[in-house]
């Protein structure tokens, strides 16, 4: 299962990495990917709409064990 990790670095704060919540798991790499990618977009165009430089933004996909 995979889980969804970005992390946002705008001008003069430290890096957030942020995760969904409630937390979504994926059963593929490439789906979890797709909605990373989107939200990553998504939630660089509202920092900058707040009026924060982003510097760097990263979506990736962590592996998590199943419980």
């Amino acid at each position: 299962m995979w889980k969804i990790i970005i992390i946002i670095c705008a001008l003069g704060f430290d890096c957030q990495q942020l995760e969904q919540n409630p937390m979504q798991f994926y059963e593929d790499y490439n789906e979890c990917m797709a909605v990373a990618v989107e939200k990553e977009k998504q939630l660089t165009e509202l920092y900058r709409n707040y009026g924060y430089l982003v510097e760097d933004s990263k979506a990736t996909c962590k592996n998590v064990k199943a419980s």
